[in-house]
């Protein structure tokens, strides 16, 4: 994701991969507008192909009442199963498309895959967001910017990460949480943090990654 999106988000201001038994849901304190990530307004902005039509109605015009799902053995059986499905069909390449139907792209073609997989399996649109982070966890992807899946449960939010090997509680992942849809907010994001000191180390942190992104390529 660009740096200007960072930027403008600046100045809006487990390790166990079991089924969890209880944990905090992933909500901002108070709504602060955020921007929408790269690539979102033009993706929506075109008619979807149908099969991607169910995951457009909810990124792009999301109405649905926020919900929480109630998280049985077998809803978690599905999640790891979603998620291993995502996983085998997207080959990765740096991207900025949100297509869920594409089989090449990077976090935001999983993410847009991983929601439209949920909505088919019956997952209620109002517990489903795609949120973005950034890596915090000193990999030597510490600081880029992602997206991923979180989930409202009974036991907390789930995230739904190409990152992971499978459904994780959002406390157990190294991440500086930057923003999420607003659940019946018809395409509309808010920031996940107030934090400004933890938002200036993670843009700090971002423009490190991307200059070495920048290196790498030379």
């Amino acid at each position: 994701m660009r740096l200007l999106f960072v930027c403008l988000v600046a100045i809006s201001l487990a390790a166990c991969g079991g089924m969890p038994n209880s944990g905090g849901s992933l909500h901002a304190a108070s709504v602060i507008p955020a921007p929408q990530p790269p690539g979102v307004a033009s993706y929506c902005a075109q008619p979807p192909a149908p099969a991607a039509q169910p995951f457009w109605d909810a990124f792009c015009d999301g109405d649905a009442t926020p919900t929480t799902v109630a998280l049985t053995p077998e809803r978690w059986s599905e999640l790891e199963a979603i998620q291993a499905e995502v996983d085998g069909s997207v080959t990765y390449v740096a991207s900025d498309a949100w297509d869920p139907l594409s089989s090449a792209g990077d976090c935001k073609t999983y993410a847009a895959r991983t929601t439209l997989a949920l909505l088919q399996h019956g997952w209620p649109q109002g517990a489903i967001r795609v949120a973005t982070a950034f890596v915090n966890d000193g990999s030597a992807q510490n600081g880029a910017s992602h997206a991923l899946v979180l989930v409202d449960t009974d036991k907390g939010t789930i995230v739904l990460d190409s990152r992971q090997a499978g459904p994780r509680p959002w406390e157990s992942l190294s991440y500086i949480w930057l923003s999420a849809e607003v659940p019946g907010g018809h395409g509309s994001w808010s920031l996940l943090t107030t934090d400004r000191a933890a938002l200036r180390t993670a843009l700090l942190a971002n423009l490190a990654a991307r200059q070495r992104e920048q290196i790498a390529f030379r």
